[in-house]
C-alpha cells in the first residue's frame, strides 16, 4: 500500500546500510524538494503531518554489510578513519561471523568487546533507533509515503518515482562505487550459530520488517 502526497515536502529517512546512498544520489540530482536526512535524523525529527519514506533490509545482511563497511573505514566512496577502540575491534574480529559468535557466547574472552562493539558502531543500531518504537511508528502511519526494501529496491523505486514526481528515465545507480555497495570478496558467511545469535539480538528488527511487509505489500 502506498500513500499519495503532493511532492513538495517529503523526507527521506536514511537508515544505515539499506541502500540509502544510492537513493540520496538520485534525490540530490533530481528531487530537490525531498529532504535527504543524515543518519542522525530520527522519525521524531520529521514534523507530524509531513510525508516520509524509508528503506528496510534483512537484518542479517544488513549486519554483515555494516561490519565490512566499518572495517574498511567507509572506503572506497567515503573515508572515516577508525578510532582507537574500532582499531582494537577489527584487530580482534576479522569477519562478521566472528563478531556474531562472540556476541552470543558469554564464555568467550571477547564477549564483552562484542557487546561494546554493537553499542559504539552506529551502523549496528536497530531500526527503532530511527523509528523510536512500534507504537510511535504506527502513530505516524498517515505520514508514510512508502516503505522500500533493499532486496527489491530497483522495483520499489519504479513505484516511488511517480510519487516523487520524477521523470520516467530517472533510475538508481548500478555502479558499485556510486551505490556504495560492499566490495566483492568479503566473507559474508554466517554460521547457523551466528544467525541464531543475530536473530535473537535483532528480534525487534525482524518483527518490524515483517510488520512493514504486511502493511506495505509489494
Amino acid at each position: 500500500m502506498v500513500a499519495k502526497t503532493k511532492p513538495d515536502r517529503i523526507f527521506f529517512l536514511h537508515i544505515g546500510k539499506t541502500g540509502g546512498t544510492a537513493m540520496k544520489l538520485v534525490l540530490e540530482k533530481h528531487a530537490k524538494h525531498v529532504r535527504r536526512c543524515g543518519h542522525i535524523i530520527k522519525l521524531t525529527d520529521v514534523p507530524i503531518g509531513t510525508k516520509f519514506f524509508f528503506i528496510l533490509r534483512d537484518p542479517l545482511t544488513r549486519f554483515v554489510s555494516a561490519f565490512y563497511s566499518r572495517q574498511r573505514e567507509g572506503l572506497p566512496r567515503y573515508y572515516s578513519p577508525r578510532n582507537e577502540m574500532e582499531t582494537g575491534i577489527f584487530e580482534t574480529f576479522s569477519t562478521a561471523n566472528e563478531l556474531a559468535c562472540a556476541l552470543g557466547n558469554p564464555e568467550s574472552e571477547h564477549h564483552s568487546l562484542a557487546l561494546r562493539t554493537m553499542r559504539v558502531i552506529g551502523h549496528f543500531n536497530g531500526y527503532f533507533h530511527w523509528m523510536i518504537s512500534k507504537e510511535y511508528f504506527l502513530s505516524r502511519l498517515d505520514d508514510v509515503l512508502m516503505c522500500c526494501f533493499t532486496e527489491s529496491l530497483e522495483e520499489d523505486f519504479e513505484k516511488l518515482r511517480p510519487l516523487l514526481g520524477l521523470p520516467e528515465d530517472v533510475c538508481l545507480p548500478t555502479d558499485e562505487y556510486f551505490a556504495h555497495r560492499m566490495p566483492r570478496g568479503c566473507d559474508t558467511n554466517l554460521s547457523e550459530e551466528a544467525q541464531n545469535v543475530l536473530r535473537e539480538y535483532y528480534r525487534g528488527d525482524f518483527e518490524f520488517v515483517a510488520l512493514c511487509k504486511e502493511m506495505f505489500p509489494r
